[in-house]
């Protein structure tokens, strides 16, 4: 160890001061130890903590490039298509029990009239009159009535058949089941509306067989 510069640093093997009149250690070949390795030491740790940098550079997120990002995908979740439930119909037909048409289609049965047939005597329905109606196997009896509009229609059924049946007058809201074997029942409407339509018999097969009934509003 030797001083050079108010400070200690080693020296190589061999160094020795020089001499009055004697070229430095520097001019002899004898540069000091210390300087070449802290230089040496000092660059590579520059180089180190840069290569560290840039290393990690590609895995860091700024807070402006996260905000933008955060702000896209809130956008494109907005902008995505929202199904739409389907419009609703509201001008569908319904059909009335009243006997009053208005903008609703009344169901007058008449996909029934290819199997009515008349059966017993026509009968015209008088005011504050009630109609004596008989069941048959497949028929009732009278099958055809006509009425002044407005006027009650009031009608007891019997039924002597083992079979069970029903008066069925859709247009104004008349279903009346009748029991077998004597069974009877009464049914009553007011027609306000003019025009011809069918009462029948609804259980399967039956109307087919001709159990089917015209009325005439007048």
């Amino acid at each position: 160890m030797t001083a050079e510069c108010g400070r200690t640093v080693p020296v190589r093997a061999g160094w020795r001061p020089a001499t009055p009149g004697e070229a430095s250690s520097v001019e002899r070949g004898f540069a000091p130890m210390s300087i070449v390795p802290i230089r040496r030491l000092a660059a590579g740790t520059t180089v180190a903590l840069t290569l560290a940098l840039v290393a990690g550079c590609g895995n860091i997120t700024t807070p402006a490039s996260s905000s933008a990002s955060s702000a896209s995908s809130a956008s494109n979740a907005s902008n995505a298509s929202v199904p739409t439930a389907p419009a609703s119909s509201s001008s569908a037909a319904t059909p009335t029990a009243s006997g009053t048409t208005g903008s609703a289609a009344v169901n007058t049965g008449s996909q029934y009239a290819q199997y009515y047939k008349v059966t017993g005597t026509p009968v015209t329905v008088a005011a504050g009159k009630t109609v004596k109606m008989t069941l048959t196997d497949f028929s009732f009896d009278p099958n055809t009535l006509t009425v002044a509009k407005g006027t009650k229609v009031t009608i007891a059924v019997s039924n002597p058949t083992p079979l069970q049946h029903t008066f069925t007058l859709d247009a104004f809201g008349v279903d009346q089941s009748i029991s077998p074997n004597g069974g009877t029942a009464t049914v009553s409407f007011t027609p306000t509306t003019a025009g011809t339509y069918y009462w029948y018999c609804k259980v399967p097969g039956h109307a087919q067989l001709g159990m089917v009934g015209k009325l005439t509003v007048k």
